[in-house]
């Protein structure tokens, strides 16, 4: 029994600090610093690392998780439930909401661009940052393998496909180069280039992922080593047990819960010029069913639907005439957060100010 009260008793201390402005007394200063040196390191880092390093980083979300459960228990622990607060705890409510939301965001959002051709449809977003390796077994994806799982020394083998993949070297800014020395057992572009690493770009996008394998699990003819990289312009080809097998290095892709039909795009040009002043275009949502319906995407008119972000971004034009769309794809389950929340703080500051004046009115 006195060890259950020694607990209570800890437990309401601990709740009480973590109400208190100790806590962001504390934390702020560090939480500050973090954000500072994230926004200054993107000169050099460049966007993407930069977030990775500090954004994405545990300090950063250990502290905001903490400032999220501080402004918790000050809510719900602390409050005076007074009309006279009410304004208050409509404020502290918006700001609790706003780091939910910046919380649920940096953990699940994820961000894509998804490239459509008129009259096609597209069912997958390729990621602006992740790579991944595909393995297609007759023309249909048989397994992806994170970039993250290609390193050198690593041993890949696929449950019902007799390959076996050894990663003898990988890179994420590949530099080609002309091989020297060619043995008997190279195949493919390998036979003719090395892959070495070169230093990493400021923009994510720009880097060229690749990988040295050795390959087997085909015929002798087809064992061997083999380079890899993104926009190679033929993937590697092996048949194992009568299968056509293809190794596809590139952006990871993931689906979409519908999918997406271009049926028009038009752009509006600058008078007297080629440039695009303005682009649409005119899509299709395609549900599972078979249900569709038209949506019209344009500059600041992105669609919102089941959790994803459509937004217009560019457009291809191939030298016979052809267009293609390109759409950028954020899918964030929290992006109404930060509209909620700054409007609840809005309104609970304004409560608040319209009551004290009122209260002094009257004490006057």
């Amino acid at each position: 029994m006195k060890k259950a009260n020694e607990m209570q008793a800890l437990a309401k201390r601990i709740i009480v600090w973590l109400g208190s402005p100790a806590l962001v007394f504390y934390v702020m200063p560090v939480y500050m610093a973090v954000i500072i040196a994230g926004t200054v390191a993107q000169k050099e880092l460049g966007l993407y690392r930069s977030l990775q390093l500090f954004f994405a980083s545990p300090v950063f979300l250990s502290l905001t998780a903490l400032l999220t459960f501080g402004v918790f228990c000050r809510f719900l622990f602390h409050s005076e439930w007074k009309r006279e607060k009410a304004g208050i705890h409509l404020a502290h409510l918006g700001v609790l909401i706003l780091l939910v939301g910046g919380l649920m965001t940096a953990l699940v959002a994820r961000e894509g661009y998804i490239t459509i051709p008129e009259g096609e449809t597209k069912l997958f977003v390729s990621d602006y940052h992740q790579r991944e390796l595909l393995i297609v077994r007759d023309g249909d994806v048989f397994a992806r393998v994170p970039h993250q799982k290609i390193k050198r020394g690593q041993a890949l083998s696929f449950d019902g496909l007799p390959l076996r993949i050894e990663v003898l070297n990988n890179c994420r800014n590949c530099e080609i180069s002309e091989r020297q020395n060619v043995a008997d057992n190279m195949r493919g572009m390998s036979r003719f280039m090395a892959l070495g690493d070169g230093p990493l770009e400021k923009d994510e996008e720009r880097n060229l992922y690749g990988a040295t394998l050795m390959l087997s699990g085909g015929t002798t003819e087809q064992d061997g080593m083999y380079v890899v990289f993104e926009a190679m312009p033929n993937p590697i080809e092996m048949d194992i047990d009568g299968h056509k097998v293809e190794i596809i290095y590139g952006k990871a892709q993931r689906a979409l819960p519908f999918a997406i039909r271009l049926d028009d795009f038009a752009e509006d040009l600058y008078e007297g010029t080629s440039k695009a002043r303005a682009f649409h275009s005119d899509i299709a949502v395609v549900e599972p069913e078979g249900v569709e319906w038209p949506v019209r995407i344009a500059m600041n008119q992105p669609l919102r639907y089941k959790g994803y972000t459509l937004f217009q971004s560019s457009f291809i034009r191939a030298e016979n005439g052809e267009e293609a769309t390109v759409l950028a794809v954020v899918e964030n389950q929290g992006w109404l957060a930060p509209y909620i929340g700054t409007i609840l703080m809005a309104i609970g500051l304004l409560w608040h100010a319209v009551l004290v004046m009122i209260k002094r009115g009257r004490s006057i």
